[in-house]
């Protein structure tokens, strides 16, 4: 990233392609085909979500109710 924070074409670019190859194999683990970027929100937040330790944690010590 560069220092204005700002990701660029080049960014742009690897994401689309890091988002295709992680719609592949995220698919094949599922059995099924390839799985379209804008299909992969909810299981990249899930995945996320799931192997997150902090969140995890602070979870845990939440009051419950």
């Amino acid at each position: 990233m560069n220092p204005s924070g700002e990701r660029g074409i080049s960014g742009i670019k690897s994401f689309v392609q890091q988002s295709l190859a992680y719609g592949e194999i995220l698919g094949r683990e599922a059995g099924q085909g390839s799985i379209e970027p804008k299909k992969l929100v909810v299981p990249m937040l899930e995945r996320f979500i799931a192997t997150d330790r902090g969140f995890a944690k602070a979870r845990r010590l939440l009051p419950k109710g």
